[in-house]
């Protein structure tokens, strides 16, 4: 669509749109890019008024700090009332739930560009009007009804996790480089019913990837892509952008995506999980990852940390108004829209929620770092990167930097190549600045370990992997040395010793999602694997597997008899077992006998059994044998005693 003149008769300061900084200056050694609040640019106020206050610096004041990170912040902690949105308090005695003639009227005026309504507005919903008014009447609902699709059916009895997910994206021509991944992000989701929407701003061309994809109907109808052409001096406002993409979507939901940043395949599902979890209708995260191209680092940012805990204002603009991470029911921006501005239009769409949320529960205006009805997430498994280059105007930090094993273990790493590609796009500049001096930090993780015995509680670093967790559950039992331990996520099933499937592999990073975990002592508990070597001929052997230490030798027998050679009949009746004992000694043992923690026998007969031919027998492979044996007795003290309390707890 390309309007009439080209205009959209917006303010000249709308021009300077956040999302369309191109410049690449270089920065000076002074330069600290904790100056500036969210969506604000460098050197400039905070979040969408440039009188406000500049926040302060990284390192909280020690007297005055903040929590420790919480997962969500249980409003109110302010102690202020929220000053509204100017655009949305209307007329003395009008408050948020006015009727949409009173806001329409309210934004013409607050325009000072009357643009008459048509006949037909007076069935349009708020949206629609808002809309119509902030493009001084180019766009008119009939331009989007043809584009939306059908909604996906789905009742309330399904539960939260049903209905579909409308991610909506404004972008321009000058981040068309970004489109691809973006795309990437959107169909690695595993919410199942999505739809992608670009509301796509551009001078000269539109997006050369989305115009192939609508073309070829690669992804299948879920991309509904809206290019608009506009003069470089009059685009439109990224506020102005959201509420034609809500129109657009047909969502139960609504999720805003940047695209310049990356979302794990478990984002949508985790948000709305969380969000329904904590009995809201809209989340955001308050906390996540950062990738900071200028040092090539990964980072973990916490907004309320870099504000005084005097100076509430500051702070819930830096909690609530991060829009990158908005999800909510399409419902609340059906009521309320965004403002036609490009800078702090998030928080102020948040914030009147909140404050319709706090007047209707309470019946009390919106105090500061009120949730009020806005859930909080804090990432802490990596479902999100908000990534910082030269091109960004998020003014968020590297905080502490984020160490290899913890990056290893994020889920963004399922997106494979998707994240490479991201990364190698931005080379480290590794430029003069604060940010290039932040220190790595480790962080610990509090694990439950569930056995069919006792809970233990342990603590691993992030990104840890399965034989690192195995060392310290070992070591918390009072092992000197790492045992052999199976992990699983989950529970058995009734009636069962382990949960189904296997166990995690020793190499594997033990995911950040999980808190929980089940280990298994497969010594005690499950099947496993006992060598049996032929006497005299001590290099032949095999291998056979039974059920654990209440085993008996006629078990091993068994499933020796069955890996016999043809020709081996006599020997099937005769065979027997013997231990090693005091390295040259052997001990027969009866058919009955238990297994116990032995899992080295020996038989007189196994080449024979195998039918292999048996080689001069010598004396320093026994003892190589027996070296291991008595290293494997001294571990097993401790099985032993782990055994005890196994069954002492099953009885």
């Amino acid at each position: 669509w390309e309007a009439e003149d080209g205009s959209t008769g917006l303010p000249a300061s709308s021009s300077s749109e956040r999302q369309d900084d191109r410049s690449d200056p270089e920065p000076h050694e002074e330069e600290d890019r904790s100056a500036a609040g969210p969506s604000g640019r460098q050197g400039q106020a905070g979040p969408g008024r440039p009188d406000f206050p500049a926040a302060p610096g990284v390192e909280p004041r020690p007297a005055m700090g903040w929590p420790a990170v919480p997962d969500f912040v249980p409003g109110p902690l302010g102690s202020r009332e929220v000053e509204g949105p100017q655009h949305r308090r209307g007329e003395e005695g009008h408050g948020d739930d006015a009727p949409p003639i009173v806001r329409k009227e309210e934004l013409r005026l607050r325009r000072g560009q009357p643009e008459p309504l048509p006949p037909e507005a007076s069935a349009w919903s708020r949206l629609e009007v808002f809309v119509f008014m902030q493009s001084r009447g180019k766009f008119t609902p009939s331009q989007f009804a043809d584009l939306r699709r059908d909604p996906s059916p789905w009742t309330a009895d399904e539960g939260p996790m049903k209905g579909r997910v409308s991610v909506v994206v404004p972008t321009t021509e000058s981040r068309q480089w970004f489109h691809e991944q973006l795309c990437a992000s959107f169909r690695a989701q595993t919410w199942p019913d999505k739809e992608l929407i670009v509301m796509e701003t551009y001078y000269d061309r539109p997006s050369p990837f989305f115009s192939r994809e609508l073309e070829t109907g690669a992804m299948g109808g879920q991309l509904i892509y809206i290019p608009i052409q506009v003069k470089p001096t009059a685009d439109l406002s990224i506020g102005l952008k959201r509420n034609m993409g809500t129109l657009v979507a047909s969502g139960r939901y609504i999720a805003n995506f940047d695209d310049d940043d990356l979302y794990a395949p478990a984002y949508l599902a985790t948000m709305v999980g969380a969000m329904h979890e904590q009995k809201c209708d809209a989340i955001t995260l308050s906390g996540w990852y950062v990738y900071d191209s200028d040092i090539g680092r990964f980072g973990h940012f916490y907004p309320l940390s870099v504000c005084d805990r005097d100076d509430q204002e500051t702070a819930d603009r830096w909690l609530f108004g991060y829009g990158f991470s908005y999800v909510f029911a399409r419902t609340l921006a059906l009521e309320f829209p965004y403002p036609d501005i490009s800078f702090g239009e998030d928080w102020e769409f948040f914030t009147a929620i909140r404050q319709r949320h706090a007047k209707r529960t309470s019946g009390k205006s919106l105090q500061l770092l009120d949730c009020a009805g806005v859930a909080l997430l804090q990432d802490r498994i990596g479902i999100c990167l908000h990534t910082l280059h030269a091109g960004s105007t998020s003014q968020t930090l590297v905080q502490s930097a984020v160490s290899k094993t913890e990056v290893a273990a994020l889920e963004l790493q399922q997106l494979g190549s998707v994240l490479e590609k991201h990364l190698q796009r931005f080379p480290a500049r590794r430029l003069a600045r604060k940010a290039v001096s932040v220190k790595e930090s480790t962080r610990i993780r509090q694990l439950k370990i569930n056995t069919s015995w006792r809970q233990l509680s342990v603590q691993v670093t992030a990104g840890a992997v399965v034989a690192d967790l195995a060392q310290v559950v070992s070591k918390k039992v009072g092992a000197d040395q790492s045992l052999p331990i199976h992990f699983y996520y989950g529970r058995p099933e009734d009636g069962q010793r382990m949960p189904q499937g296997p166990p995690l592999a020793p190499e594997q990073p033990v995911s950040l999602r999980e808190n929980e975990l089940w280990a298994a002592f497969p010594d005690i508990e499950g099947a496993v694997t006992v060598t049996v070597h032929d006497v005299p001929d001590y290099s032949i052997s095999t291998t056979v597997e039974v059920f654990g230490q209440e085993a008996s030798t006629a078990d091993v027998a068994n499933q020796l008899l069955l890996q016999g050679a043809p020709g081996s009949g006599a020997l099937r009746t005769g065979i027997k077992l013997a231990r090693l004992r005091d390295y040259r000694r052997f001990v027969c043992d009866e058919p009955t006998s238990k297994l116990g923690m032995d899992r080295t026998l020996f038989a007189r007969g196994l080449a024979e059994l195998l039918g292999r031919e048996r080689n001069e027998p010598t004396d320093d492979l026994l003892s190589s044998i027996a070296l291991e044996l008595d290293e494997r007795r001294q571990q097993l003290v401790l099985l032993e005693e782990l055994d005890f309390f196994h069954v002492q707890w099953s009885k």
